[in-house]
């Protein structure tokens, strides 16, 4: 055996060992409801966490009962103080809008530069810097533009507002100058108590019936499309639905929130993942969630007074594609992941294994500069410097990339 493959079967060796023993640590939900841990845990449902970000609430009690995400703002709604808190999300600075004192708001949704706040029977909408402009709602009651217990809204491409009626067991639909058009009825649209909304980038709506505990779908025009799920603990099922909300590839997340999880479902409303089930206690804390405009999940922890952000799952996705051998996918996915969060240590050893892997051995030997340059103390860091002295050596004898 030559020199060339004694190194190559070494450097394998070593990657192998060290992805068995500390590579595949997983962020999962702890069982204490106050954080977020690494555990060695293969039936956990993942998601990579990006960052988490507090809100800094100036007073002692708080119930944070929603959070929407607009453009590059995080919206989060304090129902016991009344507040607004605006959050830029890369930068972390706060603002704070005030609303009446005598309300109760119970929902929020953040689109194309205004706020609309469902509060008691009526719906105010304010601008991006909180200033009350327009409601929706003359009165409590059952007609045309009168609402009676709403719980959330959407608002589609073109400015039409779709609320959840629910005391009145139906959807009303407004268009952009907030005229009523036309309702959506129990009868017509196959459900008993409709809760949460979301319209989706191809038109559709998808509504959660918390009474029968299943999602139905709606086409661009209001009709019926298909319904799915049923009362139940098993993946799949509900107990208790409440939010719901697309990604921008047209997933669909559900709020699942007396099994104390949020379920993913795929535009044919196919089970992708369950997060945060058999972790009840964090769940618990957590009232609401939403999308943002990359896909990330950010997740509100009334307890805390935080929001968790976790990413699209990258990293996760880009081991998978190294064990089928496919590094160019694996690659491409680690670079994902490290855009998200660059001090993902993991990812760049990952993607050096892959650049090895492919014999592209300058781009092995950036990526483990990076990841011993994020942390040279860790186990993962010392094994990227043993590495980094391989292929320096291996560079002296007039190895170049092929």
């Amino acid at each position: 055996m030559g020199r060339k493959s004694l190194r190559i079967l070494i450097f394998v060796f070593l990657t192998f060992l060290y992805l068995k023993c500390f590579a595949f640590e997983k962020i999962v939900f702890d069982n204490d409801s106050s954080f977020i841990s690494r555990k060695d845990n293969f039936s956990a449902n993942i998601y990579d966490l990006i960052k988490g970000i507090t809100i800094e609430i100036e007073d002692d009690t708080f119930t944070l009962n929603d959070i929407d995400f607009d453009v590059d703002t995080i919206y989060v709604l304090d129902a016991y103080n009344k507040k607004i808190y605006s959050i830029q999300k890369n930068k972390d600075k706060k603002k704070v809008f005030s609303l009446p004192s005598n309300v109760s708001p119970r929902s929020i949704k953040a689109v194309n530069g205004f706020i609309y706040v469902v509060i008691d029977n009526r719906i105010d909408i304010f601008d991006h810097s909180g200033n009350l402009i327009n409601h929706i709602g003359d009165k409590r009651g059952n007609g045309d533009n009168e609402l009676f217990s709403p719980s959330f809204l959407t608002v589609d491409n073109d400015g039409y507002i779709y609320v959840c009626d629910s005391g009145n067991e139906r959807i009303q639909i407004f268009d952009p100058s907030r005229k009523f058009i036309y309702s959506i009825n129990r009868k017509d649209g196959d459900f008993i108590n409709p809760f949460g909304i979301d319209w989706s980038l191809n038109g559709n709506i998808a509504v959660t019936d918390n009474y029968r505990d299943m999602i139905i779908i709606f086409d661009n025009h209001a009709s019926f499309v298909r319904s799915f799920g049923e009362s139940g603990t098993s993946i799949g099922k509900f107990q208790y639905p409440t939010k719901i909300k697309f990604d921008p590839q047209g997933n669909i997340y559900v709020m699942d929130r007396y099994n104390f999880r949020i379920q993913k479902f795929d535009q044919m409303s196919k089970i992708l993942s369950s997060i945060g089930n058999n972790n009840k206690r964090i769940m618990m804390n957590s009232p609401s969630f939403t999308i943002d405009n990359d896909g990330n999940l950010l997740l509100l922890d009334n307890k805390l007074g935080k929001i968790w952000i976790f990413g699209t799952r990258y990293f996760e996705r880009g081991k998978e594609s190294y064990i089928k051998n496919d590094y160019d996918s694996a690659i491409r996915l680690f670079r994902l992941s490290l855009s998200q969060r660059k001090e993902n240590q993991n990812a760049a050893f990952y993607m050096a294994y892959c650049f090895f892997m492919k014999k592209m051995y300058k781009m092995a030997y950036n990526s483990l500069r990076k990841a011993y340059a994020i942390d040279s103390n860790t186990k993962c860091g010392k094994y990227a410097f043993q590495e980094i002295n391989e292929l320096e050596k291996w560079y002296a004898v007039g190895r170049n990339d092929e």
